[in-house]
């Protein structure tokens, strides 16, 4: 699984010298380069006693402070927000089956739009890579251990992560070439390739 996500991750990856894509096809050929955090501090909390909760804070080269915290309930209710510094990016609340609607409708392009492409790319490779970090692996680990072996929890925190993720980044190539189908193809590759990920991670530590 490790393998296919960072497949989806070169999606979105791109070397700090190359040039903004002139096609989608160019775009995705291009982004090659993983984020490296080893040089910046990764901290998460995950709890699934009462639910999901999930709270990603590291700092992002060229770009700022990120942070990530999301909310999910068994019967559906999710909350998620996105921020850069003090900049709201994402900000979510409502059925987890809306999330990918609405997390189209509410992403900040304005924030976005003052980006430059190395800086925008960076910000979303990193969103799907952090997931892969050892902090985030053992902060959910050790959640999971501790959780009551219900596999709902585990499809709750891949959904919360990868629906908010994956949608978010096919509003990135929208931004860039307003071609929905190519990007939502591309979205939902990111998406179904971070809840698998999150989903395995957490049913192995529960099993």
């Amino acid at each position: 699984m490790l393998s296919e996500l960072f497949i989806a991750v070169s999606l979105f990856a791109a070397a700090a010298s190359s040039p903004a894509p002139a096609t989608p096809d160019e775009f995705s050929d291009s982004l090659q380069a993983p984020v490296d955090f080893s040089a910046d501090a990764v901290t998460a909390a995950v709890d699934l006693s009462e639910g999901v909760n999930i709270e990603i804070a590291y700092e992002l080269e060229g770009v700022g402070h990120v942070r990530l915290a999301g909310h999910g309930e068994l019967d559906g209710w999710a909350t998620f927000i996105l921020l850069v510094d003090d900049t709201t990016i994402l900000d979510f609340g409502g059925e987890l089956a809306e999330l990918p609607e609405q997390t189209w409708k509410t992403l900040n392009t304005e924030y976005l739009a003052t980006l430059g492409h190395e800086e925008a790319v960076s910000l979303f490779n990193s969103l799907v890579q952090v997931w892969t970090t050892s902090e985030v692996e053992q902060a959910l680990a050790d959640a999971a251990e501790a959780a009551p072996s219900r596999s709902v929890l585990c499809d709750v925190a891949g959904g919360l992560s990868g629906g908010s993720i994956g949608v978010a980044a096919g509003a990135r190539c929208w931004w860039f070439f307003k071609k929905f189908k190519t990007c939502k193809k591309v979205g939902v590759g990111i998406a179904t390739s971070v809840f698998g990920y999150i989903k395995d991670k957490c049913e192995g530590a529960q099993n």
